[in-house]
């Protein structure tokens, strides 16, 4: 299977994922800051659109989202970076490709992808 087939198969699976309201992109990466008192201001920096067009920069400047997402945020956020890791993982020294398999990181007695479903 080569990339395009790969980004096609995800454009199928989360056709029509609903964007979340409460944990965006931006807030979740405030929140890897510690940043918790000003979600509504963060909030206002965030995409409003389908998941399949996610400005690049708000992926490349909120790697470590994934992790503080809700599973509504999870599951709209997680296919663009999918896509963006497959389309730019050997040109671009701005992969971070460990917080998304942190963030996907099934822990031994703690059942956290089970919430995403």
């Amino acid at each position: 299977m080569n990339q395009d087939e790969v980004i096609a198969k995800i454009e199928l699976a989360f056709q029509g994922v609903p964007q979340p309201s409460e944990i965006t992109l931006h807030v979740a990466e405030a929140h890897d800051n510690y940043d918790y008192g000003q979600d509504s201001e963060h909030r206002k920096k965030d995409f409003q659109g389908p998941w399949q067009e996610v400005p690049e920069e708000h992926i490349e400047n909120c790697q470590c989202a994934l992790t503080y997402l809700d599973p509504v945020g999870f599951r709209f956020y997680l296919p663009a970076f999918m896509v963006w890791y497959l389309r730019h993982y050997k040109n671009s020294n701005k992969v971070k490709l460990d917080n998304a398999l942190y963030a996907l990181e099934t822990y031994s007695g703690e059942p956290r992808m089970e919430q995403y479903k």
